[in-house]
Formats: structure tokens, sequence, C-alpha cells
């Protein structure tokens, strides 16, 4: 899928650069941690990370592609529509940080000159990760409740060293 993709190359990106702890895949993170984290990374890193973004299989595409196949995983899953928008709201959380940690590359050293980003960037990046969680958990439960490929497998074989025996 187009996901696996995006994800693959990125983290090849990532492995070949060294990123050490992506504000993107922190759990959270605020003004400090994020001049902190920009800083270690020097010039380089900084464009390599800038970089990651923007190219063809970077992380600017990578909501646009889990995002909608989440919404109609959860489309077809759920009797409750609404839910569908879940990944879509992780999506557009994941987008806005991208645009936040876009903008703090960009006025680095002088982060204070991207207010906007430092606000709604922590905000997004934790939004993202409780969506996409959410998602998955509720995905996951719904697999297990109408007895999914790991559940069947289990009673599968079950039923075949009974039937041997």
């Amino acid at each position: 899928s187009a996901s696996v993709a995006v994800a693959a190359a990125m983290l090849r990106t990532e492995a070949a650069m060294g990123f050490p702890d992506r504000l993107d895949a922190s759990l959270a993170w605020d003004e400090s941690s994020a001049a902190e984290r920009l800083a270690r990374l020097g010039p380089s890193g900084r464009r390599e990370y800038r970089a990651m973004y923007v190219s063809p299989l970077g992380d600017m595409a990578l909501p646009l592609c889990y995002a909608p196949a989440l919404a109609a995983l959860c489309w077809r899953s759920f009797s409750r529509r609404p839910l569908a928008l879940l990944p879509l709201l992780a999506g557009a959380c994941d987008l806005l940080e991208n645009v936040s940690v876009l903008r703090l590359l960009d006025t680095f050293p002088r982060l204070e000159q991207a207010p906007l980003a430092l606000a709604v960037g922590p905000w997004a990046t934790f939004g993202k990760w409780a969506g996409l969680a959410l998602t998955f958990a509720l995905l996951a439960a719904h697999a297990r409740a109408r007895g999914g490929p790991a559940q069947k497998g289990r009673s599968q074989a079950w039923s075949s060293t009974t039937k041997s025996e």
C-alpha cells in the first residue's frame, strides 16, 4: 500500500541521517524541547529533516495515504459511521503537525518567530497519536468481537487438534 511505501522511505531517511528524537515521532514536545532537538540535528540534519517532509514519499504524503485508507476501513467496519471521521481527524492533525515542524525548521534558531507553530504543533502531535491509537483500538476490538483472523486461527487450530485425538 502507499502508506507502507511512504513509511518505509521515511524510515530509510531517518536511519541514514540518524535523526534523534524527531518532534513528530514523540508524544509531546514544547518550545524548549523543539529547540534542543533541532539544535542537535545541526544544519545538514535540519536540511535532511525538512527534505523528509517535502520529498514525494515524505511525511506530508503519509497522512494523505493512511487517513483515507483507515477511514474507509472504519466506514466498512462500524455501524456508527461517524467513527470513520476519527482517522481523518488524525490525518488532519498530522498535516498540521508537519506544517508546524516545517515552520520551526524555517525559523530556527528564532523559534519565537513562529508562535502559531509552537502553539498548534504540540497539540497536533498529540491529536495525531490519540486519534491513531483510538482508531486502532476500536478496529482491534471490532475484529476481536467479530472473531477476527487471530481468533479464528486459534479456534481452527483447537478444533483440528481435538478432532485428531
